[in-house]
Parts: structure tokens; sequence; C-alpha cells
């Protein structure tokens, strides 16, 4: 904890409050990003399906081109995801580059959003520590002060 105070510069509680609301606007933007590349991805979900299906079930094609029986369902799921791929107007090598990116950045999204949580969930812990070991010291400070005031009725 004295480690994550250090690094961050945080040496009094308008600093941690200046930290922790530095950090929630953080996540609410990484959070709006967030959502912007689910949107994204969502609306290409048809075409990276498609992808992986046509992959996935090219064996189960050639089989069927071959007749052997059976392959029927994962042949036309071929043929539908062929079909989705040729006409979506982009060459497959771009709708994976794209794929690849989207996934990349989501989850370096969602790396640096638990990053800030674990960051804010420090905080807090520090924060109840501090009132704890604020409360501590009132507590032993008390009875100290108490010894002092009849000392000085004494003398």
């Amino acid at each position: 904890q004295f480690q994550f105070l250090n690094e961050h510069g945080i040496s009094s509680e308008a600093d941690m409050t200046a930290f922790v609301e530095k950090a929630k606007a953080q996540i609410k933007t990484l959070t709006k990003q967030r959502t912007i590349l689910n949107v994204q991805k969502k609306k290409r979900q048809p075409q990276f399906q498609a992808l992986t299906d046509e992959e996935v079930l090219a064996p189960a094609k050639r089989l069927y081109d071959q007749g052997h029986s059976g392959m029927e369902t994962e042949a036309q799921q071929y043929l539908d995801a062929v079909t989705l791929l040729d006409s979506c107007g982009e060459s497959r090598e771009a709708l994976s580059q794209q794929q690849s990116e989207l996934y990349t950045k989501l989850a370096d999204l969602n790396r640096e959003l638990r990053q800030v949580r674990k960051q804010l969930k420090m905080c807090e812990e520090i924060r109840v520590q501090a009132t704890a070991m604020q409360e501590n010291i009132r507590e032993t400070e008390a009875p100290e002060r108490q010894r002092q005031s009849r000392h000085r009725e004494r003398t």
C-alpha cells in the first residue's frame, strides 16, 4: 500500500480524492470505448462467424462432395458462409485482420479496466485502514491527555 501511494504521488486525503476521481473518469471513458467496440463486433459478427465456419466446415464440404452421407447440414453451412463472405465486399484477409484488431483492442481495454478497478479497490482499502488507524490513535491519545491533565493539576 505504501508503494502504491508512493508510485502515484498520494500523500494526503486530497491527493487520494483526486486520484479516485481521475480513476473513475478513466473507467467511464474506457467503458464507453469498450461499448463502441462491442457494437462494432456485434455488427460484424455474421462475417466473423462465416470466416470461422468456412475454415472449420471445409473438410465436411469435401466429404459431402465425395458422396459421404450425413454431411448435408455442414455442407450447407459451409456454402452459406462462402456466399456471405463472397457478397460482403471485403476480402477474407481484411475481415480476418479487422477481427484480430477488434478482439485485441477489446482485450487491451478489459485489461486496463481491471487494472484501474484494482487501483480503486486499493484506494478504498487504504481509506478504511486510515480511518481505523486514526481511531486507534485517538483512543491511545485520549488516556495520555487525561494523565497529562491530571499531572498538571497536581503541580
